[in-house]
């Protein structure tokens, strides 16, 4: 599994980061607008990522705002369906508003933190990218 974790929280990163690191490669970004970078690279080098944890509440461009440019650069580059990202929000945020948009753009979970990494193996073996 490829992973991109994106927080500006640096303990949030490396939290997510340690217990992912176990599937396969992870990749860091502090921001949307790094995020975004590192999502067209991956996407113009046909190295999809399979997952990208993303904060919601981020300086520059915020989680949301990153997500819908993810899911056009997808549209752009017609990736196959199967090799679109899932992607799972994360926020202390419980407000439906940001829940709501972030699934019309395209989001495939919402987690809440402090993330449980027993819950976010659930979701990933859910999403097939891990297995039992």
């Amino acid at each position: 599994m490829k992973a991109l974790i994106v927080d500006d929280d640096f303990v949030n990163r490396r939290y997510i980061g340690n217990f992912l690191e176990q599937f396969g490669e992870i990749d860091i970004a502090v921001d949307g607008t790094e995020a975004v970078d590192a999502f067209l690279a991956a996407v113009e080098k046909k190295e999809y990522y399979d997952l990208v944890c993303l904060d919601i509440m981020m300086p520059n461009t915020n989680g949301v705002e990153a997500l819908e440019s993810m899911r056009a650069i997808e549209a752009h580059y017609q990736v196959d369906k199967k090799n679109r990202s899932k992607i799972i929000m994360m926020s202390a945020l419980t407000e439906k508003e940001y829940i709501q948009k972030a699934s019309r753009l395209g989001c495939n979970g919402y987690a809440n933190k402090p993330v449980s990494l027993k819950k976010l193996r659930e979701v990933l073996r859910k999403m097939k990218l891990v297995e039992q």
